[in-house]
């Protein structure tokens, strides 16, 4: 058998001399490198920007948490001190505020805080603090509670007004409601109102 019988032996078939894997092992080293140097510049841009952001400005989530800490310490001074300190309380935070805002998120607490007391005259009261509110910052939740203690005092008229308010209040700039299930139930008591 001559040697060029074998198929292995035929010209297209020589082994060409192996190349290098240097070339190749820098190459996949500079990638892998740069790879590192990225995620490194993304975290010290991207995550500390981030919490640096986060400790200057309070997010929402804060403001919600703050807003619910301030509701639980007024509930509990209600419970263990009564219903009076807790307003004296509610009174030196509306004191301290640092915006009309939430001035009147306050005089809504003052407001939930009375009507949650056994004191014979907290409609009358509530319904004070609830105008205050509407005064101070209006928005449709501040016009809503008018309506409903207007119209628990059988003031038709005046809950007729507000809670016309609450549903122009109640529409963001695209038309949709704020409150769909309320929009609802409040589109019928206009109804009621106005026969």
């Amino acid at each position: 058998m001559s040697d060029l019988n074998h198929p292995f032996d035929r010209p297209e078939f020589t082994l060409r001399k192996r190349r290098s894997k240097k070339p190749l092992i820098i190459i996949v080293g500079a990638i892998v490198l740069l790879a590192i140097a990225g995620g490194v510049a993304y975290y010290y841009l991207q995550v500390n920007g981030d919490k640096a952001d986060q400790q200057s400005v309070p997010t929402s989530d804060e403001k919600i948490k703050q807003a619910l800490g301030v509701s639980g310490e007024i509930a509990e001074i209600a419970q263990t001190q009564g219903g009076e300190a807790a307003q004296a309380k509610i009174d030196e935070k509306i004191a301290q505020a640092d915006t009309r805002k939430e001035q009147a998120d306050l005089y809504t607490l003052k407001l939930s805080t009375i009507l949650s007391s056994n004191d014979p005259n907290a409609a009358t009261i509530g319904l004070q603090y609830a105008y205050k509110a509407e005064e101070i910052f209006p928005t449709f939740g501040s016009a809503l509670n008018v309506a409903d203690l207007e119209y628990a005092a059988k003031n038709n008229t005046v809950a007729l007004k507000y809670y016309e308010l609450y549903m122009e209040r109640s529409v963001d700039s695209d038309g949709k409601s704020l409150d769909p299930s309320g929009k609802t139930f409040y589109e019928g008591r206009i109804q009621e109102l106005r026969r």
